[in-house]
């Protein structure tokens, strides 16, 4: 077996271009090695390079126009946002440019036309995990993310999007919680709804929009709230402190009703194999109980599953706690992974 000649360190664990490699005085045939990864023309990764998003993103920024940004899925994920695994099927990154310009196009390379007035963009700050040095990266601006979104997204995984783009970071203080800054807002995304009109995706947009709130979490949080109001249940307030009979706060609630004092939370797999967080769990329902809250989990299959078992458990704690419901419970489907 033919011994690999080692890169040299200003290329290895970094992305880096064939004309890069050219210059610190690497072969093209190196190139082409095993230990090296091509996710693009003329852009290359070593295997010590995780083939993150972020980094795949960096080695394509390396070429770059300045009119390109990263868009639809890719810009997504950039911004942190909650895309199901149904979203995320292929392999290509997506980099829009504005209409007047020439699509990108190559090997792992999805090219979009953004209309010029529908143009925005914004720099997201990534890390490199292995140099740890910052790079910026081009991606369009959120609410243009959310449009495009709407082309490939179920209409409740739109509301969640959307509802992880209007809520910053949440943070209890007492009774209060207070909010970081949002990517942005509802009227924006309202605004966006209204001028992208007639686009492919408008009735995902249209039909989302009126249910997007700021305080969701999570995208379990938002499968669950527009799961029970579907079913007929009243709207929950979202991500308050639950607090005892004389006021005193206790913690920070997925999804609260309230007047019945009843709460839910959803628990990932996180809960069950996180010896510290499945102990904390115990702690906390407690404290709802002796606080006079009632407390329901929620896990996934009561969101991918069969989401009714869990409803009609909610619907009859609400009941015996002094809700009235207004009609029959309705049945509703799951959601998709």
């Amino acid at each position: 077996m033919t011994r690999l000649v080692p890169l040299p360190d200003a290329l290895s664990g970094t992305p880096f271009t064939t004309a890069m490699a050219s210059a610190a005085g690497v072969p093209n045939r190196r190139l082409r090695a095993r230990d090296i990864h091509s996710p693009f023309h003329g852009a290359h990764l070593d295997n010590s390079v995780d083939a993150s998003v972020a980094n795949l993103c960096h080695a394509f920024s390396l070429g770059m126009s300045r009119t390109h940004a990263f868009s639809h899925t890719t810009a997504a994920l950039l911004y942190g946002l909650p895309v199901p695994l149904y979203a995320t099927h292929g392999t290509d990154t997506h980099v829009a440019v504005p209409a007047d310009r020439r699509q990108p196009r190559g090997r792992g390379v999805a090219g979009h036309s953004l209309a010029i007035d529908r143009w925005a963009s914004q720099a997201v700050l990534e890390r490199d995990f292995v140099t740890g040095e910052l790079f910026e990266l081009n991606v369009v601006a959120p609410s243009v993310v959310w449009a495009q979104m709407a082309e490939v997204l179920d209409p409740d995984d739109l509301v969640a999007l959307g509802d992880a783009l209007v809520t910053g970071e949440l943070t209890p203080i007492g009774t209060e919680v207070m909010m970081g800054q949002p990517l942005t807002s509802i009227s924006e995304l309202t605004n966006v709804t209204v001028s992208w009109a007639g686009s492919r995706g408008s009735q995902n947009r249209s039909r989302a929009i009126p249910h997007i709130r700021v305080g969701s979490l999570s995208r379990t949080e938002t499968l669950t709230r527009l799961m029970v109001i579907r079913a007929g249940v009243p709207e929950p307030l979202l991500n308050v402190v639950a607090c005892a009979p004389d006021g005193t706060p206790i913690r920070m609630a997925d999804l609260l009703w309230i007047r019945e004092r009843v709460l839910t939370e959803y628990e990932g797999e996180d809960h069950r194999t996180a010896r510290g967080k499945f102990r904390g769990d115990i702690s906390k329902f407690e404290e709802y109980a002796d606080a006079e809250w009632h407390g329901l989990r929620v896990h996934a299959d009561d969101l991918f599953v069969d989401p009714n078992v869990f409803i009609a458990r909610l619907w009859r704690r609400l009941v015996a706690r002094g809700w009235e419901p207004p009609r029959k419970r309705k049945t509703v489907e799951a959601a998709r992974r």
